[in-house]
């Protein structure tokens, strides 16, 4: 081999790889056997990093703290004692709307199911690392506006 060879596979080395950066990919197959498929359908990808908020079976611990709350009911109630048709009336019916004022409302720590998972034909986020052997995937997303 020549030096002018070796110069230019020295040089060539030398270049800056293509980076996909951020790309969209659509779920072929959700979780736990996850199959994306990017660049229209000529690469899948089966293994990468995503977001746990996208896995079935996420939840947070939440806390909402107390309130004080107020309001009006509306309800239809049945009574067994009637005492405004006098005696052998039957028990009957009445629509009752009445102020409630409830003194406090909270819940002071309760876990949060989220059923927002991916979904086949759901379009993703994916960001892909500088070495292009990484993928992320950021979360899902949908295209708005003019086509």
């Amino acid at each position: 081999m020549d030096w002018a060879t070796t110069l230019a596979k020295e040089l060539k080395q030398r270049e800056n790889p293509a980076i996909l950066g951020a790309i969209l990919g659509i779920v072929i197959t959700p979780p736990p056997k996850l199959k994306i498929s990017i660049l229209n359908g000529s690469v899948f990808i089966t293994k990468c990093y995503i977001l746990e908020n996208l896995l079935n079976g996420f939840h947070r611990i939440a806390t909402i703290p107390e309130q004080t709350a107020t309001g009006t009911a509306n309800g239809k109630g049945t009574t067994n004692t009637v005492n405004d048709g006098g005696e052998g009336a039957n028990p009957h019916s009445h629509t009752v709307t009445t102020d409630v004022t409830i003194k406090t409302i909270g819940i002071p720590s309760a876990e949060i199911y989220f059923e927002d998972t991916l979904k086949s034909g759901d379009e993703v986020l994916l960001v892909v690392s500088q070495d292009n052997q990484n993928y992320f995937v950021i979360g899902k997303v949908q295209k708005i506006g003019d086509e």
